[in-house]
């Protein structure tokens, strides 16, 4: 089964895990304070073996429902797509990605989630959903992630 979503595709400097240099750091701090963007340092466990984890620092997209990893955190960590989905990104075009479930930390919060196995032209990003599960929504005034409640409608 194919599903279209509204995706939005965004090449990120921070694509791997080597931790940042001083030069991508500022970078990252002028970027949001211009643009905007709200980075987040996530911790990405396997559903099933909560031990098998990596850090990630993901941007997080009011924006963009799905949360997008490279496929090698996915693969060092031991999480498996079930399927591929077909994606609509922001210009019309459509891609095709696998999907799976991963387990996502922030701040001492913790939930399960759907992920995209993100290629290597793909940008890393905490989507909606993911930031819905977690209780967190981005705080438009500070550019952080704010607590938020938890509604079951």
């Amino acid at each position: 089964m194919k599903s279209h979503v509204n995706l939005c595709k965004l090449a990120t400097k921070t694509g791997g895990l080597a931790p940042l240099s001083p030069f991508d750091f500022i970078q990252d701090i002028l970027y949001t304070i211009i643009m905007g963007l709200t980075y987040v340092n996530v911790t990405i466990a396997n559903p099933n073996n909560l031990k098998r984890a990596r850090k990630k620092r993901l941007l997080a997209d009011s924006g963009a429902l799905y949360s997008i990893v490279p496929k090698e955190v996915f693969k060092a960590i031991g999480v498996r797509p079930y399927g591929t989905e077909t994606f609509t990104l922001a210009d019309g075009s459509t891609i095709q990605r696998e999907v799976g479930n991963a387990f996502l930390q922030i701040d001492g919060r913790q939930a399960p989630t759907p992920v995209i196995f993100g290629e290597k032209a793909d940008g890393s990003l905490l989507g909606v959903i993911a930031l819905e599960s977690l209780g967190f929504s981005i705080d438009p005034r500070t550019g952080k992630l704010r607590p938020a409640p938890l509604f079951l409608m």
